[in-house]
């Protein structure tokens, strides 16, 4: 970078027909997996490729991956929520199978994406400023979507959690200034959005069923 600032940003690419080998930075060389880029199921302990301000273009298809996130300002883009899947495949996994895990980050954007099949869909802790758009979480074996320890001022747009075991959003104590808009949540085992605490909230436009 010039003058010793940020790094660049990258853009890196994932298909279900891509290859481990490939550098993953353009369209026509994707990685195979989302592993290949973060850690997760399939790279524990493993490099982690994406830089801060990243984004990650995910090609429609089936991911049977879970992934860890600890960067600030990622992005992961998918084509829509009903053919880029997340799909961990075993909603009744010990508790800590989480579709996507992110940990104390700034701006993390996910979008396009449908999370299912985990013990949480998304569970942050401490994720500042984040963003849902687009996102579908469904048959998990705890809740769809998990804001915990901190995790302040999410932007949550048009998005869906159903048929999950327990709950489709839950907002812990320590969490303040969600907005939540645009969203369905139905056929969950408990509620469909459920605050346990925190302050400055705004939901609006929702359907619940």
């Amino acid at each position: 970078a010039p003058d010793g600032g940020p790094p660049e940003a990258n853009a890196w690419y994932v298909a279900t027909t891509g290859d481990t080998a490939n550098d993953g930075l353009t369209a026509s060389a994707p990685k195979r997996y989302l592993n290949n880029l973060f850690a997760g199921s399939l790279n524990a302990g493993g490099t982690v490729l994406v830089g801060e301000g990243d984004t990650v273009y995910v090609a429609a298809g089936t991911y049977s991956e879970t992934i860890a996130i600890d960067t600030d300002y990622v992005t992961i883009a998918g084509v829509d929520s009903g053919t880029t899947i997340l799909d961990y495949g075993d909603s009744g996994a010990v508790l800590g199978a989480v579709g996507i895990l992110a940990e104390t980050v700034t701006g993390l954007a996910l979008q396009d994406l449908q999370v299912r099949n985990s013990d949480d869909g998304i569970y942050w802790l401490n994720v500042d400023n984040g963003r849902l758009l687009r996102v579908w979480t469904r048959w998990c074996g705890s809740d769809g979507i998990s804001l915990n320890y901190g995790s302040d001022s999410a932007t949550i747009t048009d998005c869906a959690s159903s048929d999950n075991s327990a709950r489709g959003l839950v907002n812990a104590s320590a969490c303040d200034y969600q907005a939540i808009t645009g969203g369905w949540f139905a056929l969950n085992g408990s509620h469909g959005i459920y605050f346990t605490g925190g302050s400055g909230h705004y939901l609006g436009g929702n359907t619940f069923s």
